[in-house]
């Protein structure tokens, strides 16, 4: 009976078991089919069934076969999981941007959007349209998290500029990060009438794949943007100029600071900064090749090139090492 089965499939590339029993289980594995056809098979369960009348029970049944489809493999489900939130998230953005008096999108304060399985291609097109549908709403936060390096756009940067309420910026892994700095100095040199600069309230910045600031597009970007609290930046291209930029810039607000492998700067350009820039209560670096702790502060513990963490207490004993004349404390 197995020789008989073999002789059936030979041209099948299939799995046969025979049990005690005399039964055969034949196990198909099937060929990977061409995203053409895929892709008609997926329409053709978004197609609406003969005589349904209601339209909502019949996206809830599409919405049900689809999520179906991604779980059969890998290749269903890259064409099936664009498909499954493309109506949910279309309803959403059309909610957002209704005409009632006030639009809903007027309670809308944060946006958080954390990619986990996106590709590039669908998180970039989910952004552009979010944004967008979102420009009418009074956004105060933004935080726009993804797996793996994406590519921040100069559309998506341009669309944030329109939120002039935000205090908060977060981007994580979105290359080049430089762009937020270039857009918004670049629209203020534009504009050198504005009383107001993009983002004027803004007070927490969090950026990574900094690659691109530099000492002039830094020192540009915190010239019109006081109110800066927060401060992390990773990769950047900055010197000691930019730590004392800061300490002239943002002398009395700016309170924790965050940069990583950021080795244009010395530990003699870091206690100076220390000593000038009085809102300071938390500095960390890591990774900066020219920082060395005792260089900055005699009396701590022993770190690793590279890495300083200082607290309230340290800064306090920098800034009073400054007022005894012993430099290093």
């Amino acid at each position: 009976m197995k020789r008989y089965a073999e002789e059936l499939l030979q041209h099948e590339r299939s799995t046969i078991q025979v049990k005690p029993d005399g039964t055969v289980i034949i196990t198909p594995h099937l060929h990977q089919l061409p995203n053409e056809i895929l892709a008609r098979i997926i329409h053709y369960v978004l197609e609406p069934e003969p005589g349904l009348d209601e339209p909502d029970s019949r996206q809830m049944d599409q919405q049900l076969d689809l999520c179906t489809c991604t779980l059969v493999n890998k290749q269903f489900y890259a064409i099936a999981y664009p498909l499954l939130w493309r109506e949910p998230l279309q309803r959403m953005m059309d909610y957002l941007a209704t005409k009632e008096e006030p639009p809903m999108g007027h309670y809308v304060r944060t946006l958080d959007v954390d990619n986990i399985t996106c590709t590039d291609t669908e998180l970039l097109h989910l952004q552009d349209d979010f944004l967008s549908a979102l420009s009418n709403c009074p956004l105060k936060k933004i935080r726009m998290c993804h797996i793996g390096e994406s590519i921040l756009t100069e559309k998506l940067v341009m669309d944030m500029t329109r939120f002039q309420d935000l205090t908060d910026l977060n981007l994580t892994i979105y290359e080049p990060s430089g762009l937020i700095m270039t857009i918004a100095n670049n629209l203020q040199q534009k504009n050198k009438t504005a009383v107001d600069p993009c983002w004027l309230r803004l007070q927490v910045l969090n950026l990574e794949c900094c690659d691109d600031i530099d000492d002039a597009t830094f020192i540009c970007f915190i010239k019109t943007h006081p109110d800066l609290q927060v401060l992390r930046l990773d990769n950047a291209n900055l010197t000691n100029a930019s730590l004392d930029a800061m300490a002239v810039s943002l002398h009395g607000c700016l309170r924790k600071v965050l940069f990583n492998k950021v080795h244009g700067i010395s530990a003699g350009g870091v206690r100076r900064w220390i000593q000038n820039c009085q809102g300071l209560v938390f500095v960390k670096f890591r990774h900066c090749h020219q920082i060395v702790k005792r260089d900055v502060l005699e009396t701590c513990k022993v770190e690793p090139r590279g890495y300083l963490i200082l607290k309230e207490h340290d800064i306090l004993k920098i800034r009073h090492a400054q007022e005894t004349g012993n430099v290093h404390g």
